[in-house]
């Protein structure tokens, strides 16, 4: 992955836990968890081939459980490894920002919803939103 080798070119960032570590496999369980369940998952959403109620009864049977279990984990850790910020949730962070894009409502899930806040207020999530033109005015 593009985010693990960004990570192990500029450790003084610490944006992965060490090599051979329990918390740098937890980092790549959750990537991967995003990559293959979320990612995957809302990608179907953007399609022009599938309809309203398609999509809805996909995201009723697919996204939500995947949903619960991010808003679980995240009620009792500021980012996905715990008190750190990481790849993964850079990761997790722009994929969540997709929900209202496709109208999936996160209002249900406060845990989310406070994660999605807290990342947007860190310094180089700003500046990314912005010069991507998609901070809020």
């Amino acid at each position: 992955m593009i985010l693990q080798w960004i990570a192990d070119r500029h450790p003084e960032h610490r944006l992965l836990p060490p090599f051979g570590t329990r918390q740098r496999y937890r980092a790549l369980e959750w990537l991967n968890f995003v990559a293959s369940d979320l990612h995957k998952g809302m990608a179907v959403m953007f399609s022009p081939y599938l309809d309203a109620d398609t999509k809805k009864r996909f995201a009723d049977g697919n996204l939500t459980s995947k949903l619960a279990y991010i808003d679980e984990h995240l009620s009792t850790h500021d980012y996905v490894l715990g008190a750190d910020f990481s790849v993964a949730d850079a990761y997790l962070y722009n994929v969540l920002s997709w929900p209202p894009r496709v109208n999936i409502d996160l209002s249900g899930y406060a845990a989310i919803q406070r994660f999605m806040v807290r990342m947007g207020k860190r310094p180089s999530v700003r500046a990314a939103l912005e010069a991507e033109r998609l901070a809020a005015r």
